[in-house]
């Protein structure tokens, strides 16, 4: 896949690898997100020299939610979105 994009735009790329890790999961999960630089708008080099990039950092899981129900039919496979709260 690498090769094949090189080869179309004729540049290096390099994977960036898409967390989903949330601000709101918990109080210690922010700490170590803001400790590391997550951000969901900008890319961030992390460890090993990895880039990062945490799309869904600002969302509730109510957004979370919405995502699933309007956005794929799998989200009948995670169980009644009611039952999750932030």
């Amino acid at each position: 896949v690498m090769a094949d994009l090189e080869a179309r735009t004729g540049a290096a790329v390099a994977p960036v690898v898409v967390m989903g890790t949330r601000f709101s999961e918990s109080d210690d999960r922010k700490a170590r997100m803001a400790a590391r630089g997550e951000r969901a708008d900008a890319v961030r080099r992390g460890a090993f020299g990895f880039d990062y990039l945490s799309p869904i950092a600002d969302w509730t899981i109510a957004d979370v939610w919405a995502y699933l129900t309007l956005n794929t039919e799998l989200a009948g496979l995670f169980g009644d979105p009611h039952r999750w709260h932030d």
